[in-house]
């Protein structure tokens, strides 16, 4: 979680929807003012107490189509070591069989990316949640909101962007579907 208590704010970062590039960037602006213990607190981690001790913070976060999402978890990965997509999709299946995308790392990776974000500390509804798929609309919306000059929307931890569908077999859309179920409806999103 990222914290401004000048500007009284509470950044959820969900893993792969462009929460560095956003981190940086309000660190430039508002420089010491922005504390971040864990890049990836969230409300399933030790730093869901800010989000209690501070209950009248404006409480944010960005979400991401969970098919482009979780193949970009994957890209990042083994951004190393890339091959033919036909090669990569079947090693993305494999990933996504054998449950790689869950293993622990500095703080979980969750599937439905619900499960960042306070339901049991405060109601989601007072969560304002960003779309991805409109990055740089939504970047500005946000900064507007929080009262904060425009500022250049930068790249950072990014993969090389493809059409995720190339990626995708059957079986793993049906994966994604039964793993990121919640996410799915919520949002109302879809492998088109």
């Amino acid at each position: 979680m990222t914290i401004s208590h000048q500007h009284q704010f509470i950044f959820i970062h969900v893993h792969r929807t462009g929460g560095s590039n956003l981190r940086s960037m309000l660190k430039t602006a508002l420089g010491s003012d922005l504390q971040t213990d864990v890049p990836h607190g969230n409300a399933n981690t030790r730093e869901a107490m800010q989000l209690s001790k501070y209950p009248d913070y404006f409480v944010f976060g960005f979400v991401r189509n969970p098919w482009e999402r979780m193949l970009s978890w994957y890209r990042l990965i083994h951004k190393w070591s890339p091959g033919s997509v036909e090669h990569d999709r079947m090693q993305f299946q494999q990933f996504l069989e054998s449950d790689g995308a869950a293993a622990p790392s500095d703080t979980y990776f969750h599937y439905n990316q619900l499960d960042y974000f306070p339901e049991g500390y405060r109601d989601l509804g007072k969560v304002q949640i960003f779309r991805y798929e409109d990055y740089n609309n939504e970047v500005n919306r946000l900064i507007r909101q929080l009262g904060l000059p425009p500022m250049e929307i930068t790249r950072h931890n990014g993969t090389r962007s493809v059409d995720h569908h190339h990626y995708y077999t059957e079986e793993s859309v049906r994966w994604v579907r039964q793993h990121c179920a919640r996410d799915i409806s919520h949002f109302n999103y879809t492998f088109q």
